[in-house]
């Protein structure tokens, strides 16, 4: 008996139904729908399987250099001026300067508003021009008796990347469960608006001057200003 062809065989079975799985796995994630295109910001959804809620997605160009958005990501005690739907984020412990908690209270019209502690992390390449921030909620006793509807779950984050001469591309992406009970007019209004704003509220907000001085100081060089 060759067990040398054998071995070959197997193998090349299991690799065979590997990559066929793969390849089912890849096809049966629903693709996303987009929802809204305005001033330049495209937001998707598409359904998580088990959940009521979406996945979100928004996506959005910026005119900025790279730098200066790396300032601009760094501020986590300006987080609360333009993320979306926001009425408190704060910082409540930090580990590093890529690594701290924070204190999330979503505003939610006409209804309880929802709160959440969420542990962010961070990184970038400067020489690639690349850069992330991940979301993720932890279960803790911050504010737990705060009288809002704290939010069993909540996932996403950022993605930035350079994508020609002072401009960069973001995609934010997030997942919220708002826990008790949520009519559908408030998940469609959440589906749409939350990320919409907070596409909106960082390109108006990484054009500050403060991020521009802070990165000439940094890099040693000047930056143009966009409007």
């Amino acid at each position: 008996m060759n067990w040398r062809v054998i071995f070959i065989t197997l193998f090349t079975i299991f690799l065979f139904s590997f990559q066929i799985t793969a390849k089912e796995e890849k096809t049966s994630q629903p693709e996303w729908k987009e929802v809204k295109n305005s001033k330049g910001v495209r937001v998707y959804k598409r359904p998580r399987a088990g959940s009521k809620y979406n996945d979100l997605l928004a996506q959005i160009t910026i005119a900025a250099p790279f730098e200066v958005a790396l300032e601009f990501v760094k501020d986590c005690n300006s987080y609360h001026t333009w993320y979306g739907m926001c009425n408190a984020l704060y910082v409540t412990k930090k580990i590093s300067e890529k690594e701290f908690y924070m204190y999330f209270v979503l505003d939610t019209p006409m209804l309880t508003d929802r709160d959440v502690v969420v542990r962010v992390t961070m990184d970038w390449d400067i020489k690639k021009k690349t850069g992330w921030i991940k979301l993720k909620s932890v279960d803790s006793d911050y504010k737990n008796n705060s009288g809002l509807v704290r939010m069993p779950q909540l996932d996403g984050g950022f993605t930035l990347k350079e994508v020609g001469p002072d401009k960069f591309l973001v995609n934010y992406r997030v997942y919220a469960d708002l826990g008790g009970s949520v009519p559908a007019w408030m998940v469609n209004i959440v589906s749409k608006k939350h990320p919409f704003d907070t596409a909106c509220g960082a390109r108006r907000t990484v054009k500050l001057e403060k991020y521009y001085k802070n990165a000439e100081k940094l890099y040693g060089k000047s930056f143009k200003r966009y409007n």
